[in-house]
């Protein structure tokens, strides 16, 4: 398994450069050791956005919601440590967002599941990139800020 740090040189630029096609100013964090990868500023909100690398596995894209170092892995996000996770999944090509608090088990499904399950499934569809894009616009007319995010405003 490659390192995590490897893996995050590949997915943050993918990132990154979707937040600014959609004109977002992107800062990013001096030095290492923030628990989040980019602070993103909307015009009228601002957030944090930690990166994940995204794995296809059996119709499922997997990505890591524990902390790393190097190859250790650390416990999870506090609550006030990142506002959303940013998974990009290199087999798909596509970028999802989703609340930190909601990532918990770092699963979103592609393909249905063998039972037919639906309770508790997450769906890619439903936290595709452009649909948190257009989450973050209708925000921004009324000024209202993001959960978690209140206080950078």
């Amino acid at each position: 398994m490659e390192a995590p740090f490897k893996q995050g040189n590949v997915s943050e630029p993918v990132v990154l450069s979707h937040y600014l096609r959609a004109g977002f100013v992107v800062s990013v964090p001096f030095g290492v050791g923030a628990p989040y990868d980019f602070v993103v500023d909307t015009g009228s909100v601002l957030f944090r956005a930690q990166v994940k690398t995204g794995r296809l596995r059996n119709g499922v894209i997997e990505f890591e919601t524990r902390r790393t170092r190097g190859r250790t892995t650390r416990s999870g996000y506090k609550k006030n440590e990142a506002d959303y996770f940013v998974i990009y999944c290199p087999q798909l090509e596509a970028v999802y967002a989703m609340r930190a608090r909601e990532g918990v088990f770092g699963k979103l499904r592609v393909r249905p599941t063998g039972n037919n399950q639906q309770m508790f499934v997450k769906w890619a569809e439903e936290y595709l990139f452009e649909k948190h894009l257009a989450a973050l616009r209708a925000l921004e007319p009324r000024g209202e800020s993001i959960e978690g995010a209140g206080r950078f405003v």
